[in-house]
């Protein structure tokens, strides 16, 4: 882990949960992103911001692509060169077995996201020459498509399972999780890198995303879903987006691509909800010279969320000195 002056950037990570009660220990929690060695392969990276240890974790996947962690799994799916795969961890967060190919088809398969429950899977895809977005079972059968605007992709399951966020046209749009009642929310980036999916808050009170690259960077943004305001976290000098929720709800990972005051080294990053603190956990690893895609794996909450619950605090809460 990169550790700034305390004068130049205060640090305080800090994991909690708010309206969940989660269980295991902060030590396999991991913040996965995928690099780019120029001019090619495009990897799939796993970190640990307690060391700030990074891993190799697949090699060669094709394009930017999210690793959605699902609890009862114990398994991300990413997407390689158009086919969907899941991989397992075993309980010292360490990949147990061989990926598997869930999708096994000619189409060009992508972005793929669990649902909470772990029964299904939503994903993007061309099948049937169109772009549209899809649900499976999670063993890779059943296929049906959700929805086929022709614009669709980059699909992503709110906590409770009822809705996708996903992208059209570059705008965030809402919809239920049987793909009716879409809806849009904001425009979002038009550079393809710095998407990522949308992320979900834990209390799904928001959904955080890269906002418009049009006279500004783009941005990672929060749109607060009761309220409709948007909130841009980084200042325009910073070309920076992919922002995902940590399970705590207050935490956002992100990455930053270029820095026009050259202030901020690029790698990913965690910040507070509201843009505050920013931490540069992992610098690019060799080679590497463009991160994006970031997600959170390796926690595990209860499977029902009570909406009243009471605050559970675990884990860990560390300043850099």
């Amino acid at each position: 882990m990169v550790r700034v002056p305390r004068a130049t950037l205060p640090i305080l990570v800090a994991i909690c949960a708010l309206g969940f009660a989660w269980h295991g220990t902060a030590d396999s929690l991991r913040v996965t992103f995928t690099g780019l060695i120029s001019p090619n392969p495009v990897n799939l990276y796993s970190g640990d911001p307690e060391t700030g240890r990074v891993e190799l974790l697949v090699k060669d996947v094709g394009d930017q692509t999210i690793a959605s962690w699902s609890p009862p799994h114990r398994a991300i799916l990413y997407a390689s060169h158009g086919e969907i795969y899941r991989l397992k961890f075993d309980a010292d967060m360490e990949p147990d077995g061989e990926p598997v190919n869930l999708t096994q088809h000619e189409a060009w398969d992508r972005f793929p996201s669990w649902t909470p429950d772990g029964r299904h899977i939503v994903f993007g895809s061309r099948r049937d020459g169109l772009i549209g977005l899809f649900r499976m079972d999670a063993d890779g059968g059943n296929v049906e498509r959700l929805l086929d605007d022709g614009t669709a992709f980059f699909a992503s399951v709110s906590p409770n399972g009822s809705s996708i966020a996903y992208y059209s046209l570059w705008q965030l749009h809402v919809m239920d999780i049987d793909g009716t009642g879409s809806r849009y929310l904001a425009d979002a980036t038009t550079f393809n890198w710095g998407m990522g999916h949308p992320s979900w808050s834990s209390t799904e009170d928001a959904i955080a995303f890269t906002s418009p690259h049009d006279t500004r960077m783009p941005s990672p943004t929060v749109y607060d879903m009761r309220t409709g305001r948007l909130e841009r976290l980084m200042p325009d000098v910073c070309f920076s987006g992919d922002p995902a929720f940590a399970p705590d709800g207050r935490t956002l990972a992100f990455a930053t691509y270029y820095d026009r005051a050259e202030k901020t080294p690029l790698g990913i990053y965690a910040m507070d909800r509201d843009g505050g603190d920013p931490t540069l956990l992992f610098e690019p690893p060799p080679g590497v010279t463009f991160v994006s895609s970031t997600s959170w794996i390796g926690y595990d909450p209860l499977a029902v969320k009570p909406k009243n619950m009471a605050m559970s605090v675990w884990g860990w809460l560390k300043i850099l000195k």
